[in-house]
């Protein structure tokens, strides 16, 4: 007998090719005996107890035999009778290991260590805590059980022991089969395939409290889903290539080392008890378990290379000469990134998808393959359990972190379930498992940030529940957001992100007003989108239909010069949007208005700050353009005059340049004269222009060329000429201040031609007038409060009758030659006063002599010189 040289090595289907386990019974006993059938083996390596000074014997148990060595076979017999096993021939094998006594070891040259029996039955409870996982990867055992026998005589008793259960003896006989993939991928004939077998069932263990309570004690279920995946070694395998480039010899003894043809791994996820309420720490296995702790939520199973103790897995060393040993490390390897992490997404993938019914051979139609999942489990929680998968109790079993060497095992699981796009990710609101392509993951402690503000998870909520077919958000535990925020292909929500979503789910209907978010709640995304405290990249905002409007509604943000996009206006005085009443206005209350108004007159974005600058292009709007030139406005019988002239009339004879000028302004042809660029380069028409300095003459030029950009809008197109006339310098100065003040203003207002059509004005009835009167109070306001660097909005209305008179204090009898509205120049040569400076008594006296009281700003004031 060559004790250690097993006629197993070289089949990876079989369990004993090291020859280690029987090593192992050394530990015990200096003299090993075992009956297999009708062999009996006796060991003896002292050469001290068997005749002739034999180390061993082997012998045929014939009828002769039986008879010889009855006293040898007695405690086999006794063995045998307590499993109910019929001897000679024996179906099986026992094994007996007489302790070493503390009289043997003394004189033990194998091992000075005795053991009692107290220390064993230690040794043998402890092998029961961890019985319901001995059975997992292996292929023929079903059943552990253990008796003893007290030291001073009796009957046996057993004190625990191990089991598969199953629902009926057929399912028992389909699990044996399921259980030998690997024999069965060995011996396949015909071309190399991969080959799966997924299956649960249930190990049921048990552990009497005392020898003495006759095998009363506690019991243990726990139910496994265990898939298993064989794979055939490909030549082209680099990492095995490059470790045969390192052979320096082939000698026999690396032939009978030659590694498997095939790389079978198996992970077991248990089902019950719950990972969430019991943790479970992973072990490696080699079909029994090795004394290696992977820190993985699942056990792992493979025909890893080992080293000669089982203690660990072959590595890569800095011995290159070693190529047996490179070679096995390279295998090892090659199972970790590869196979395993394909293993364990399969188990992943279908206790997802798997609803586990009793009897039922379920179709799973996993990302990968379309496979089946065998349940073998009888009744009980467990099956209910089976037949849902809680979203915590799934993030438990995710392989988070990982021990060396399987420390990159995570990483592997969770690239091959993004490659796959395999639906494990759980969507809270939609209740459903949803691949990584369709998910914005988020850290679970940010996720707690985000939600706590109940605007912004309400807006989330709709999002994710109105924008079918688009983004999910996924809340990822802290213990594995590590792993899949390593991991290639994976979103996680950010400001960015979340602003594709929204987008996507406008586009497919979805959007801001189809999700019906609130206000509060389109100010929560604002909020988060611009984060920290509004500082945030504006560009963020384009697309989203987020803007809060005055009166509700929410309005789209858009590029500042992007064709088609609806423009905004921005005004702190809510009021002033009546001078625009069909535009959209951002609400001054709302949050959005708070972040953006540090920014907004910068801002790459489709809004329009209403002030001073905006005047050019709202002039026509408030103030009928027929009026320019005019000095007072006065209604007279019910007829509106304009300088003692019917309205009517006024508006039909209005200069053709300037109704063609509005014509081109809302049908988004460019006929703006072009005042920017002919003061600097020569224009397309005329020749050379001069170039005007500060404080110089102003002088007349040559037509200016058209240029693709509305500026100050239709009304500049005709006035422009006549200030240049008027006020010379000061026009010249304003003028360049206005174009030349601030790039990236400038961008921010050349919006297209679509964003800033609006209807002129016409003034023909009485109710009209009154509508503009209210129109021009609000535009006082604007000239009041204008600061904007290079602008002086009272050029622009000089000779525009748009100072609202007040009406009488008292009565002054029938007078038609009161004005409603004059003009600058009119009330300058009317010395009109101001109201707030007289008392009624004597504003009434001056209103009989013809005076004229107006309710003027500081800057009319001292316009007026009032």
């Amino acid at each position: 007998c060559r004790v250690g040289a097993s006629g197993k090595r070289g089949d990876d289907s079989k369990i004993g090719q090291y020859g280690l386990g029987f090593n192992a019974t050394y530990h015990l006993s200096d003299v090993v005996s075992f009956v297999s059938r009708d062999r009996f083996c006796i060991f003896d390596p002292h050469e001290a107890h068997l005749p002739g000074g034999l180390p061993g014997l082997q012998l045929r148990l014939g009828v002769q035999e039986l008879k010889r060595y009855r006293a040898q076979l007695l405690p086999f017999e006794a063995a045998a009778d307590v499993v109910g096993a019929c001897v000679w021939p024996l179906d099986g094998a026992i094994f007996r290991l007489p302790l070493r006594t503390p009289e043997l070891a003394e004189r033990s040259q194998i091992c000075r260590e005795s053991h009692t029996f107290e220390e064993l039955l230690l040794v043998l409870r402890e092998l029961l805590g961890a019985s319901h996982e001995l059975l997992l990867f292996l292929q023929s055992v079903e059943t552990i059980d253990i008796f003893a026998r007290l030291p001073d005589g009796g009957a046996h008793r057993r004190i625990g022991g191990a089991s598969l259960r199953t629902s009926t003896e057929a399912s028992a006989a389909r699990l044996r089969q399921e259980r030998r993939l690997l024999a069965k991928s060995e011996n396949r004939k015909g071309p190399a395939a991969i080959l799966r077998a997924s299956y649960a069932f249930l190990v049921h263990a048990d552990l009497a409290d005392d020898l003495d309570a006759g095998g009363q004690g506690h019991a243990q279920d726990t139910a496994w889903l265990v898939t298993s995946l064989s794979e055939p070694t490909a030549e082209s395998d680099d990492a095995i290539c490059a470790s045969k480039a390192c052979q320096t010899r082939a000698s026999e003894a690396a032939v009978k080392d030659e590694l498997p043809k095939r790389r079978t791994v198996a992970v077991a996820l248990r089902l019950w008890p719950p990972a969430k309420d019991s943790p479970l720490v992973g072990s490696a296995f080699c079909f029994l378990p090795l004394s290696i702790l992977t820190g993985l939520p699942a056990h792992i199973s493979a025909n890893f290379a080992l080293t000669a103790n089982r203690r660990d897995l072959w590595r890569r060393s800095d011995d290159r000469v070693a190529s047996h040993g490179m070679r096995r490390a390279a295998w090892n390897e090659a199972l970790l990134s590869g196979t395993l992490p394909r293993a364990y997404a399969d188990v992943l993938e279908l206790r997802v998808a798997a609803v586990l019914q009793t009897e039922a051979d379920l179709p799973i139609a996993t990302a990968s393959c379309s496979t089946c999942i065998a349940n073998f489990l009888p009744d009980g929680p467990w099956n209910e359990r089976g037949r849902s998968c809680p979203a915590a109790e799934l993030w438990a079993s995710f392989p988070s972190d990982a021990r060396t060497p399987f420390d990159s095992l995570p990483g592997q699981v969770v690239t091959e379930l993004i490659a796959r796009s395999s639906a494990v990710l759980w969507d809270e609101v939609k209740s459903k498992f949803v691949s990584s392509k369709a998910a914005l993951l988020c850290a679970a402690p940010e996720f707690a940030k985000l939600v706590a503000c109940p605007d912004f998870h309400s807006a989330l909520h709709k999002l994710r529940v109105g924008g079918s077919g688009q983004r999910s958000i996924v809340e990822v535990p802290s213990s594995a957001a590590a792993v899949w925020e390593a991991a290639k292909g994976a979103s996680w929500l950010s400001p960015q992100t979340l602003a594709i979503a929204l987008r996507s789910a406008d586009a497919s209907g979805a959007g801001g007003g189809a999700l019906g978010l609130e206000r509060g709640e389109a100010d929560a995304l604002v909020r988060y989108f611009l984060r920290p405290e509004g500082a945030g990249p504006l560009t963020t905002l384009h697309g989203l239909r987020i803007c809060p409007l005055i009166g509700g509604d929410l309005g789209r943000f858009e590029k500042a010069a992007g064709s088609g996009a609806t423009l905004i206006w921005w005004a702190e005085d809510p009021e002033l949007r009546h001078l625009l009443p069909e535009s959209a206005f951002i609400d001054p209350s709302s949050e959005t208005f708070r972040l953006l108004k540090p920014r907004i007159a910068t801002a790459p974005l489709n809004i329009r700050l209403l002030n001073a600058r905006a005047l050019p292009e709202l002039l026509p709007v408030i103030v009928p353009p027929a009026w320019q030139g005019m000095r007072q406005v006065k209604v007279s019988n019910g007829v509106v005059l304009i300088d003692d002239e019917d309205a009517a009339v006024v508006q039909a004879k209005a200069p053709l340049a300037v109704t063609a000028s509005l014509a081109s302004s809302m049908s988004g042809t460019p006929e703006v004269a072009q005042r920017r660029g002919g003061r600097n380069a020569k224009a397309s028409r005329g020749g050379p222009q001069q170039t005007k300095r500060r404080g110089a003459p102003a002088t007349k030029s040559a037509p200016r060329a058209a240029k693709p950009k509305l500026g100050k809008s239709a009304w500049a197109a005709y006035d422009v000429q006549e200030c240049e006339d008027t006020w010379g310098d000061d026009w010249a100065e304003f003028d360049e201040d206005w174009d030349y003040d601030d790039q990236e203003e400038q961008t921010q207002k050349s919006v297209s031609c679509e964003e800033v059509i609006h209807k002129p004005c016409i003034c023909i009835t009485v109710q009209e007038l009154e509508k503009v009167i209210r129109r021009c109070m609000l535009l006082w306001k604007i000239i009041e409060f204008a600061h904007e660097k290079g602008t002086n909005p009272l050029q622009l209305v000089t000779d525009i009758p748009c100072i609202p008179v007040e009406s009488p204090a008292g009565y002054v009898g029938e007078d038609d030659s009161r004005p409603s509205l004059v003009s600058v120049r009119e009330a300058t040569d009317r010395a009109v006063l101001a109201v707030e400076d007289f008392n009624t008594r004597d504003r009434e006296c001056l209103e009989r002599c013809g005076a004229l009281f107006i309710r003027p700003v500081r800057r009319l004031r001292n316009a007026l010189g009032i």
